[in-house]
């Protein structure tokens, strides 16, 4: 019995989805529940005709995106289904493949689309603006995963050399 009740106890903390830093509104670099277009909020000197547009391509890539979504996770469903018989059928599994694969190419090129339609919308520099925010907000999501950022105490003890200033 006690062996019973010490294992519901384990599977239940081990069901739990584990926390996770900068998800949801307000919580950093992360914050994709606000309205409009992060385009929009990342270059403020747009005209009204390129907001126009920028949300009408926005709603375009949502609209796709989730039929690639859902059509991947139907794909990976079939997928896990397949993979847990006791024969593996091995047509069935590699049919699979060529789909998520196919589905995968799609995904690909409706970003090259999405990525030419917006230098077609975009100046020369608001599309190299553009492409800086997005470098420096990848490099902190990089830096954030990785542990480096905010609120990690790691590097707290360590000490260095004062920067810039020559010596």
């Amino acid at each position: 019995m006690i062996l019973f009740l010490s294992g519901i106890m384990i599977a239940s903390t081990v069901a739990q989805a584990p926390a996770r830093r900068g998800n949801g509104p307000g919580q950093g670099w992360n914050n994709t529940q606000q309205r409009g277009s992060q385009i929009e909020k990342m270059l403020p000197d747009l005209t009204e005709d390129q907001v126009a547009a920028l949300q009408e391509l926005q709603k375009d890539r949502l609209k796709s995106m989730r039929e690639q979504r859902n059509t991947m996770g139907e794909i990976k469903a079939r997928q896990r289904t397949i993979m847990s018989a006791d024969p593996i059928d091995e047509k069935a599994a590699s049919k699979l493949i060529d789909e998520k694969s196919e589905v995968q190419k799609q995904q690909m090129k409706a970003q090259l689309e999405h990525r030419l339609a917006l230098q077609e919308i975009l100046t020369d520099d608001q599309y190299l603006a553009l492409e800086m925010k997005l470098k420096k907000r990848k490099q902190a999501q990089h830096q954030y995963s990785q542990g480096q950022g905010k609120g990690n105490y790691a590097e707290r003890g360590r000490r260095s050399a004062p920067q810039g200033r020559g010596r």
